[in-house]
């Protein structure tokens, strides 16, 4: 599969959710949980908790948890990554850096690139920035099909104010899903960027009616 910061298994830190990307990442979370199955099945129960502590803003008893996790299964790299996206959340950007860049070292998958992604966006500078264009691409590139990637490209797009980045994104996510948001608000922007005034009038329409 896919932010951001991560989520569950989920890559990035802004974490859209509508029906077919909850489908997605319910289908993502569940293959995480075979690969920790696999090396420490004792550990599950564990990574569920730290999600739900996550999702339910507890970020402390979240990051707790999922050392537990680590001490069980040292290279499970989505742990890695969930505990990068809460430092991120937090305002410990060094400390996020370092985990999601040793996420991506033990796994240079497209979840794990969109995540050191955010995490150089939100808080680095032009270098950092920089890498955070080219991760994103590579995992856009990666995973064409999924919303989730999709969408976290195009907001980080809108970030980093690279319409490079986002219109492909906000025209792919009218490919594969044109009703679900934030798609219809995306499609308006990379229309009106076009010059498809006609598209970009008739999609927040869309977007108030979705």
């Amino acid at each position: 599969m896919a932010a951001c910061m991560c989520l569950g298994a989920w890559p990035a830190a802004a974490d859209p959710s509508t029906p077919r990307v909850d489908a997605e990442r319910a289908e993502w979370d569940a293959q995480v949980e075979r690969e920790l199955a696999g090396v420490a099945a004792d550990a599950v129960p564990l990574l569920r908790e730290a999600q739900a502590a996550a999702d339910a803003g507890a970020h402390a008893k979240a990051l707790e948890l999922y050392e537990r996790v680590l001490e069980r299964a040292p290279e499970f790299h989505h742990a890695l990554r969930r505990s990068c996206a809460i430092r991120a959340t937090l305002g410990d950007h060094a400390k996020a850096l370092h985990l999601c860049r040793e996420a991506l070292a033990l796994k240079a998958s497209p979840e794990n690139k969109m995540a050191l992604a955010w995490a150089l966006a939100e808080g680095g500078g032009p270098d950092d920035h920089a890498e955070a264009r080219r991760l994103a691409r590579e995992a856009v590139a990666a995973e064409p099909n999924s919303l989730y990637t999709q969408m976290q490209a195009a907001q980080l797009g809108l970030m980093l104010d690279d319409m490079p980045l986002f219109q492909p994104a906000a025209k792919r996510l009218r490919e594969l899903a044109p009703d679900e948001m934030p798609t219809p608000l995306f499609s308006a922007i990379a229309a009106g960027l076009d010059g498809d005034l006609a598209l970009a009038e008739s999609e927040p329409e869309r977007a108030h009616a979705a």
